[in-house]
């Protein structure tokens, strides 16, 4: 199988150096089976949530370290000097 996409790519290379064109192929394997049952939507959509829910939690950390260091801050001012 592999040895076939290889030469399906040589010889398509080869016709675009003597100045022929590709026909356009469709979707085959894998990929054809997921767009056939749609499930390369449902894929890309996990794929997206997991990504909202990493920028949601790396906001939400930032919120907290900046709270922290506000606190931090208004310790340090309120505590005598040398102390």
């Amino acid at each position: 199988m592999l040895i076939q996409t290889v030469q399906d790519t040589v010889s398509s290379v080869r016709t675009l150096e003597s100045g022929g064109q590709i026909a356009q192929q469709g979707p085959v394997g894998v990929e054809r089976f997921m767009l056939q049952q749609d499930k390369l939507y449902v894929v890309a959509a996990v794929v997206l949530l997991i990504w909202l829910g990493i920028a949601a939690y790396l906001l939400s950390n930032d919120r907290r370290i900046a709270r922290l260091e506000r606190a931090l801050d208004a310790r340090d001012r309120a505590a005598p000097p040398g102390a």
